[in-house]
């Protein structure tokens, strides 16, 4: 079928290729790929055309051995219900808004290309092909010639505009909307890759001619070869005019796109050897934007850059895109695939699919899961709480318990168990630096060196799981309430003196000797002092962090205008404890010990707090009238946290079996 194409094309003017399929008649129909051959896919041949020009085109059947040559495109399916029709074949085919947009900057002026696009050459309304197809994406974008990265016209959509306003004036610089705005983007992007790769080789001379034992700076000589460069304007010591805040700004809004959202992107970009971003007539490479952003995070988090923030927490969310490599490279391979994959769904828990069934199947291709365990065969005729329950299935045969960490409890599906992490929750997570997976120095090991012990019931409804009680919540404090603004410095103190009153009543055995000393060191454990991995660090920062409670009370009663004259220290104290606390409530358990908890969790009183084999955290489970149990949710619990429940013999005649639902 791609011969004869081929063949039809050559014999045709460019005018009658431009035009070709005539007239749109019926809708289209596909030709069913072979089910008995795995090599099989189609691709898309896109005539050419000008601005303005109907959209013609045909669908192949072709095979990936030998290689054809095509190229892929990444990017949003957008308002289902927006949608425009093209020809393919001659026949009318109904595509999403922005892939029709997308069509029409892509194609060629003056010759036929092939694509492959989810959309038009994977049938949807199969269901049974859209299964066979998933597993192969990854493979399809690693073999194309280059991938494409739509992010959508020179006009801004609105919902970038919405998110991206929350952080900075929208009118700065008389950015305006459309083709200035992109453009404006692109141009600083250009110029911020060129500073990064001549700091790059700067670095690696310094670091070859470097005699002494200092640390060489990596800021400074960002910072030198920016200073070179006149036209680029970032805040050092003064706050940036109109004119030069607005290609940060510009930039900014690139950042915001949606298409830095969705869950199959990381795949697509992550797999793929040349990957080049187009945006409305725009286009540059992905390397170069993500060198880009990455001297925007640098340099303005080393500079405190308060007034290019917008811009900074976009940069952050095109850096975390580049996870994919990570994965895609085996960099956590080494640690068993279970937890590889459960590494890559914690990282990109936030990334947003239109079929829910997707957060688990997009990111198979970035883990390289095979299909050889019977629950990761896609399948989307499967129910997604069957989906969401497989893959708990699937990570314990691998001995890894810390999937229940992410178990927060559902609302989009009230059938799915306590034990069953429901992965369309794009909400942050609980207390977000614990590190639940051991990506960073920030670990645990609440059930030190012990491995797993879990089985299912037989009709897949039940976990049952191994570990210990260490003991009942007896009271909780206030609740942090996540929409409080963070700069009402009087709020924040009274919820802290709340908490106070519940954790320093006489404690028995907290491990520090001391409820104050136990009570600051909670406030502050997400920045690690808590954890023996840094025990060398923990005296500093507690003494340390004595001085800065007390100055932090000092400013009790101050307008909401913040803390008054907060020293450097302080705001960072300030700032660890807003992050680490954000949405969370001080629970107590008599008078042994004192924790956090996520207030949506909603864990009440006599909830039971319980060592798991094998977890990393404590986790808070409910005991039902029938002696059935539900998993409520993980916590931290100050002294727990590094195996000090596992010393000497006591624990293991505690052992008992929990029944979750």
């Amino acid at each position: 079928m791609e011969t004869n194409a081929k063949e039809r094309i050559s014999k045709m003017s460019k005018e009658d290729q431009k035009y070709h399929g005539g007239p749109i008649d019926v809708s289209f129909v596909y030709t069913p790929l072979d089910p008995n051959n795995n090599n099989q896919i189609r691709l898309l041949l896109l005539y050419p055309g000008s601005a303005g020009d109907p959209i013609k085109c045909e669908l192949f059947n072709t095979l990936l051995d030998p290689l054809p040559e095509y190229q892929a495109l990444s990017y949003t399916w957008g308002d289902p219900s927006n949608r425009r029709d093209i020809a393919i074949d001659g026949h009318k085919f109904s595509v999403g808004s922005n892939l029709y947009e997308a069509l029409q900057h892509i194609r060629s002026k003056e010759a036929c290309e092939r694509f492959w696009i989810d959309a038009i050459c994977i049938d949807q309304e199969n269901s049974f092909e859209r299964s066979k197809q998933v597993p192969r994406i990854r493979e399809i974008y690693s073999l194309a010639q280059r991938v494409l990265v739509w992010l959508g016209r020179d006009i801004e959509p609105e919902d970038s505009k919405r998110n991206f306003g929350m952080f900075q004036k929208w009118d700065a610089g008389g950015l305006g909307d459309g083709d200035r705005s992109t453009k404006m983007a692109f141009d600083l992007v250009r110029k911020l890759s060129g500073a990064w790769q001549s700091a790059a080789v700067a670095l690696l001379t310094a670091n070859r001619e470097n005699t002494s034992r200092e640390p060489i700076s990596v800021f400074d000589i960002i910072r030198a070869h920016l200073s070179q460069h006149e036209d680029i304007h970032i805040s050092l010591n003064r706050r940036l005019t109109a004119e030069e805040e607005a290609p940060w700004l510009a930039l900014g809004r690139l950042c915001w796109r949606p298409w830095f959202d969705r869950v199959w992107v990381l795949q697509e970009v992550g797999v793929s050897t040349d990957v080049a971003v187009v945006c409305g007539n725009n286009i540059i490479s992905w390397t170069a934007l993500l060198e880009a952003v990455g001297i925007l995070e640098i340099h303005g988090y080393s500079q405190g850059a308060s007034d290019i923030i917008g811009p900074m927490l976009g940069a952050s969310k095109v850096r975390r895109m580049n996870v994919g490599k990570k994965f895609k490279d085996g960099e956590y391979r080494e640690s068993g695939i279970g937890y590889e994959f459960l590494a890559l769904l914690a990282q990109t828990q936030h990334l947003l699919a239109t079929n829910p069934r997707d957060k688990i199947y997009g990111m198979m291709g970035l883990a390289a899961v095979g299909t050889q365990h019977e629950m990761m065969i896609p399948d989307y005729n499967k129910p997604v709480v069957d989906v969401y329950k497989g893959f708990v299935k699937f990570v314990l045969d691998t001995q890894n318990i810390d999937i229940l960490c992410f178990c927060d409890g559902s609302i989009e599906f009230p059938t799915l168990p306590t034990w069953a992490p429901d992965w369309t929750y794009s909400i942050p997570r609980l207390l977000p630096s614990l590190g639940v997976i051991k990506t960073s120095l920030q670990t645990f090991s609440a059930a030190g060196e012990t491995s797993s012990i879990s089985r299912f019931s037989e009709d897949f409804t039940t976990l049952i799981v191994k570990g210990f009680c260490v003991g009942q919540i007896s009271s909780l404090g206030r609740i942090q309430d996540v929409n409080q603004n963070h700069g009402d410095s009087l709020h924040f103190q009274e919820l802290l003196d709340n908490w106070e009153a519940v954790a320093t009543s006489p404690l028995v055995d907290n491990g520090y000797g001391d409820r104050c000393v136990a009570w600051r060191q909670l406030l502050i454990a997400g920045d690690g002092p808590g954890h023996d991995r840094r025990a060398k660090n923990a005296g500093y920062r507690i003494e340390d962090s004595a001085e800065l409670y007390e100055e932090m009370r000092l400013s009790k009663g101050q307008s909401t205008g913040g803390l008054k004259d907060p020293s450097t220290q302080l705001k960072q104290y300030v700032r660890a404890i807003l992050g680490w606390t954000h949405g969370c409530h001080l629970l107590r358990t008599g008078k042994d010990h004192i924790g956090l908890t996520v207030a949506h969790h909603k864990a009440q009183k006599k909830d039971m707090i319980c060592i798991l084999l094998g977890g990393q955290m404590p986790f808070i489970i409910r005991e039902n009238n029938v002696g059935d149990h539900m998993l409520i949710g993980r916590c931290y619990v100050q002294g727990l946290m590094n195996g000090q429940a596992m010393d000497g013999p006591n624990w293991e005649p505690k052992l008992r079996e929990f029944y979750l639902k």
